[in-house]
């Protein structure tokens, strides 16, 4: 009976009016009252994770306006409530939602925004990443020379790759400026996205196509060797420009610790 309050009491907090039925229930007072408070606790709650995903998706929220982004957040927060109690980790579903919503009502002049909140998303999920020590890269010189092309490197719980099919870092550094300039949608290639995480702070790093690939293929366990084979043959890399891809990626805080397969 308990429970199944509980979850009428939920959903009436997310429904946009009260279920007479459910205020029937409440004996203590008029069924007048009950529905004022209860007002007043949805509109507590609705603003309260409409914040929480305005501060998680700050550029998404310029991008639309004030007006857009509240109706968004709300509808989202109706359709896809908290599942647990820690802020941090709600969120995830609502650029999914920005891109069915886009499609339901047909808006074709925001097709970047879904992808703009996925990399806004996930520089929250770097943020909150699990802390673990970077690779020292001066460990590497203890490999032994026929070891070096079996090593395999597993990336630090910050870390992610995101590609998309517009200039999403391009968008959201813009619309980091206090007056923000119009993009040119239609003279940008794809986007390469490397998310890492240095101390307390995220970083946004676009990279080459040859440069994603390579780390696609090393954080899917992939060899060194067998990476760098793929790259050379797929983008004609020379040994020489694969080895400071490598060095210069050994210098970000991307890699955790490494080992050699058998």
């Amino acid at each position: 009976m308990l429970e199944q309050f509980q979850q009428q009491f939920k959903n009436n907090l997310l429904a946009p009016e009260t279920d007479q039925a459910f205020l029937a229930q409440i004996n203590e007072i008029s069924d007048q009252q009950a529905a004022q408070r209860l007002s007043i606790y949805r509109n507590n709650v609705m603003n309260s994770l409409t914040e929480v995903l305005a501060d998680i998706y700050p550029t998404v929220k310029r991008l639309v306006g004030d007006d857009f982004f509240q109706q968004l957040a709300r509808a989202c927060v109706r359709t896809h409530p908290p599942q647990t109690a820690v802020v941090a980790h709600y969120g995830e579903m609502f650029p999914e939602f920005i891109a069915d919503i886009l499609q339901q009502q047909a808006i074709d002049n925001l097709d970047y925004l879904p992808d703009v909140a996925q990399l806004e998303w996930l520089q929250q999920c770097s943020y909150y990443a699990a802390d673990e020590n970077q690779l020292d890269v001066q460990a590497l010189t203890q490999v032994q020379a026929d070891d070096l092309d079996n090593l395999v490197f597993q990336a630090l719980p910050a870390v992610y790759l995101m590609r998309s099919h517009w200039p999403v870092v391009a968008i959201w550094q813009e619309n980091l400026k206090a007056e923000p300039q119009p993009i040119d949608l239609t003279q940008t290639q794809h986007d390469h996205v490397l998310i890492c995480r240095r101390e307390f702070a995220v970083e946004v790093i676009s990279l080459a196509p040859e440069c994603y690939d390579f780390l696609e293929q090393l954080f899917d366990s992939a060899t060194l060797s067998q990476a760098m084979m793929k790259i050379a043959e797929r983008y004609n890399c020379t040994d020489q420009a694969l080895s400071e891809m490598l060095a210069w990626l050994l210098g970000l805080p991307i890699f955790s610790t490494y080992s050699v397969a058998s």
